[in-house]
């Protein structure tokens, strides 16, 4: 059943557009269809008559055309085996997702369904955005039993679940295992042995970049790099029965490391897409990203040319490393979730997530399979048996599974994720920070008390 959001949320969703940094990109809609229109400021929902079809609008994350490709065409069978329904299939940039929904939200115009991460869902929670109801007949006509255990506590709202688990990935530091044995070298598994790394491979001259991490001020991808780093630093801003603290030392010691380990890769703002071309290309001896770059550095994505030969094989990964002031290495993962919202046709809301969920799964985790691991045990069999494992060593295997392992996330605190930790995200406040340091307009000190000073505003509301 349709909901209307009140007044006060609108309110609360326009602030959040007001303060969020960056541009906001227009959705596209690859799959059109006369019921819905996506337009510059609005999307426009043309009310059905008796009879007609139910449409459910779908925002995915997952924009790349390729995984864009296969989810239309899973559409298109749902719609074959339920012809009452119409999916609607709208690529939404990770990055403007605050953006997107404020503006749908304002409109009265949210999206049925959408995928999205796991650092979003209490803020979309607490804001009255997702229908936990909804989500939680759904796992349930599943079998909550089949999805991993630890991944639904993390999704928990109340009594019941506020997202589906879909898939998840780990992140951490891919490098040239072959350069690093021709200097004598040990894996980069601790911040002394990432800055000799870097130090030694760089040749500007030669094109040659030590790292590539993450300093686009306006990606995601520079928060999951440097929260990385921080956590395994020890700078966990969320702590149980603490107050929320960005300007701890462990938290400026990180940041003025994680900034002058940035000196060592290209030029400009930094993100995930020079990542995956530098360390392709050959031109970088390190980079950040998550186990969705497998396939494309074994060669397996016609559209990126690998420059190095058997570059998988002379790959090594490093998920859990250390920092001086922790206890413990850190690894860092994403879990990312579908959440039917407000605005839903339950049931036919309903109806779509079971079958991505269950018939459809295999397509899902098939797009990407190194980035999407599943999130039902009963789907890891034939997750393992993608063909894309045989062109690595056996090692980098068991470090990405060991990842897994000790997965861990700013917030998670109580077993769920604090509500600030979607205003942290969705504005971008971690890469502003650092891109204010790379600038020299803050210090490493400055930055961590403006951090402070956000999160601060959030707490007391204003």
């Amino acid at each position: 059943m349709r909901k209307t959001l009140g007044i006060a949320l609108v309110a609360i969703m326009l602030v959040i557009l007001t303060l969020a940094c960056g541009p906001t990109p227009t959705p596209q809609v690859i799959r059109e269809k006369e019921t819905v229109v996506v337009t510059e400021k609005e999307t426009v929902v043309v009310e059905k008559e008796p009879g007609e079809q139910t449409v459910v609008e779908f925002w995915t994350t997952d924009n790349e055309k390729a995984r864009m490709d296969v989810q239309n065409e899973l559409a298109t069978r749902f719609e074959e085996a339920n012809p009452d329904i119409d999916i609607q299939v709208v690529a939404i940039d990770e990055a403007s997702l605050s953006q997107r929904v404020a503006t749908a939200v304002g409109a009265g115009q949210l999206p049925d369904v959408m995928r999205f991460g796991l650092e979003f869902v209490p803020g979309f929670v607490q804001e009255d955005i997702l229908d936990v109801s909804a989500s939680t007949q759904a796992i349930n006509e599943l079998g909550a039993d089949t999805f991993y255990s630890g991944v639904l506590g993390m999704v928990e709202s109340g009594d019941g679940w506020a997202a589906m688990p879909i898939d998840g990935w780990v992140q951490g530091i891919w490098y040239r295992r072959d350069m690093f044995e021709q200097e004598g070298l040990d894996a980069p598994n601790t911040f002394e042995k990432i800055m000799t790394a870097a130090q030694t491979f760089q040749d500007t001259a030669q094109g040659q970049y030590g790292i590539v991490i993450g300093t686009d001020p306006e990606q995601t991808y520079t928060q999951q790099v440097f929260e990385h780093f921080a956590m395994a630093n020890g700078a966990f801003p969320f702590r149980q029965g603490d107050p929320l603290t960005m300007n701890t030392e462990e938290m400026v010691d990180t940041l003025d490391y994680y900034t002058s380990l940035a000196e060592y890769g290209p030029p400009g703002a930094n993100y995930w897409r020079e990542a995956r071309l530098e360390y392709l290309a050959g031109n970088a001896a390190m980079m950040f990203y998550s186990t969705y770059i497998m396939d494309d550095i074994a060669g397996l994505v016609e559209e990126f040319e690998v420059g190095v030969e058997d570059l998988a094989a002379n790959t090594g990964m490093v998920p859990l490393f250390q920092g001086p002031m922790a206890d413990s290495p850190a690894s860092y993962g994403q879990i990312v979730v579908l959440g039917i919202t407000q605005n839903a046709d339950t049931e036919a809301a309903q109806r779509w997530v079971e079958f991505l969920l269950s018939d459809g799964y295999m397509d899902i985790i098939n797009m990407s399979p190194m980035g999407k691991m599943p999130m039902r045990p009963q789907f890891v069999e034939q997750w393992r048996e993608n063909d894309v494992f045989g062109f690595y060593s056996q090692d980098v295997v068991e470090e990405i599974a060991g990842g897994f392992e000790g997965v861990n996330r700013w917030g998670i605190v109580g077993g769920g994720l604090h509500p600030l930790v979607s205003d942290i995200y969705g504005q971008q406040l971690v890469p502003v920070a650092i891109g204010n340091i790379l600038d020299g307009s803050m210090s490493s000190q400055e930055a961590a008390d403006w951090l402070q000073q956000q999160v601060e505003q959030f707490q007391t509301g204003q």
